[in-house]
């Protein structure tokens, strides 16, 4: 009975933190199956569905019931999830100013529309659609006007901003959003991912037009990139002397990959992956046969220290138990000997 009430607990969670449901798992088993599924030879068709019209979620009004932190948030361990708030911005303390004397100002001609008393709001983060906490500096994928049939783009994040007194920022949500791009044409042969390389290419785009952050790492195999004991180890809190090895990073600072083996939003990463190289039999069979070869190697390497290692173990529990006097021993047996006699 526990396990019953786990499962509704479990169902319900799903549904109410946005997740989707097959209707044709709850339809009736003998409204799913033909007249002739009793016949072995026809089984019951699954009731998954790759169709996205059999899958539904819940509606608006439960959903909105998870926003906020209450008494059915707290029940269903959801008050972190509802916390969540989508576009949330995080002022710079900057005082607001005009657009001119933003960094999208300085990019950007004066428009029209915006006069030198229209203000704006610049600020150091905000929440993407997806949840990620994006960052000035930070690494995206987005989508511009310019990109080809609603293509996206890999840019760089550099200014967040909100105009003073408009709707969105009474709501706490950027206005726009100013990337630069950041081209991926070109593979690292090495880490077989794109380099990115930063283009004098900006645009101002809207909060929706960001998808998600991205992870991007230094090219250190091009840079020769070396680790040093420079990172302090901590204990308790509390730096001590002792260090262990970092990355020293050198060479060019903006010579970047983009790591498209992060899981984490894969349906948008996964367009700038690099095709994987195509090997035909031969290649295949040197290969496995080249890996099999070295994997004998290590094991032999293994198997000849770990003797060694017996044989001096051995060799030093000899030492270790012989008497250090033979003589007295043997003397001490034979009195034994003669004791018992």
């Amino acid at each position: 009975m526990n396990r019953y009430w786990e499962n509704l607990g479990n169902r319900i969670r799903h549904l109410l933190s946005g997740g989707l449901i097959n209707i044709l798992a709850l339809a009736d088993p003998q409204d799913a199956q033909p007249d002739t599924a009793t016949n072995a030879a026809n089984p019951p068709p699954t009731p998954f569905s790759f169709s996205a019209a059999d899958w539904h979620t819940a509606g608006a009004s439960p959903l909105n019931l998870m926003r906020g932190s209450n008494t059915a948030t707290h029940y269903l361990g959801l008050d972190e999830w509802g916390e969540l708030k989508t576009g949330r911005c995080t002022w710079d303390k900057v005082p607001a100013r005009p657009f001119e004397s933003t960094i999208s100002g300085r990019v950007f001609a004066p428009i029209a529309q915006w006069s030198t008393q229209t203000l704006f709001k610049t600020n150091a983060d905000v929440h993407l659609q997806n949840g990620d906490k994006c960052t000035i500096g930070q690494f995206v994928i987005a989508k511009h006007g310019d990109a080809n049939f609603g293509g996206t783009v890999t840019a760089r994040v550099e200014e967040i901003l909100q105009l003073q007194g408009s709707p969105s920022e009474r709501s706490g949500m950027p206005d726009f959003i100013l990337i630069r791009i950041a081209a991926s044409d070109h593979a690292d042969d090495i880490y077989r991912m794109p380099q990115l390389s930063l283009k004098n290419q900006y645009y101002l785009v809207e909060f929706k037009d960001v998808l998600c952050t991205v992870n991007v790492q230094h090219n250190c195999s091009a840079n020769s990139c070396t680790t040093a004991k420079t990172r302090p180890v901590f204990q308790e809190r509390e730096i001590t002397e002792s260090v262990r090895d970092a990355v020293h990073h050198v060479g060019a600072p903006f010579d970047l990959v983009l790591n498209t083996a992060q899981m984490r939003d894969a349906i948008h990463v996964q367009q700038f992956r690099v095709p994987c190289v195509v090997l035909d039999e031969v290649a295949e069979e040197r290969i496995i046969e080249a890996s099999v070869r070295r994997e004998i190697d290590v094991r032999k390497v293994r198997s000849a220290a770990k003797a060694v290692q017996a044989a001096a173990g051995g060799t030093a529990n000899k030492r270790a138990g012989a008497p250090a006097h033979p003589q007295r021993l043997r003397v001490l047996k034979e009195s034994g000997s003669a004791r018992g006699k």
